[in-house]
């Protein structure tokens, strides 16, 4: 059998970061585990953050990625990928009531 292989990416968007990171980057359960900071590393305050995954190849539509904040700006959550290929991932970071940014990535998935 094969190990998963897994997945951690950091994305850059303005003056923040989100470190993203998959236990599995295979057809399956994966554990998702976000942490979102400035980009120097240090503590930014956010009232929120939401994610969700679509697959642009398959017609499947932006569904959600249920998180749960487990630490300060530490977020977690349990998705599935139905098929291999390229998903779309986008994490929205609410830092106020008007004020949200859009993070998004591709992520390759295995068989």
């Amino acid at each position: 059998m094969l190990e998963p292989a897994p997945l951690s990416s950091t994305i850059f968007q303005g003056q923040m970061i989100v470190e993203l990171s998959l236990t599995s980057a295979r057809i399956g359960q994966s554990e998702v585990h976000m942490v979102v900071a400035r980009a120097d590393g240090t503590f930014v305050q956010i009232e929120a953050a939401t994610a969700r995954m679509s697959m642009p190849a398959r017609n499947i539509p932006n569904g959600p990625i249920v998180l749960e904040e487990t630490g300060s700006n530490h977020f977690s959550g349990v998705t599935e990928f139905a098929y291999s290929g390229e998903w779309v991932i986008e994490i929205l970071v609410k830092q106020t009531a008007s004020s949200t940014t859009l993070f998004k990535i591709a992520v390759e998935i295995k068989k």
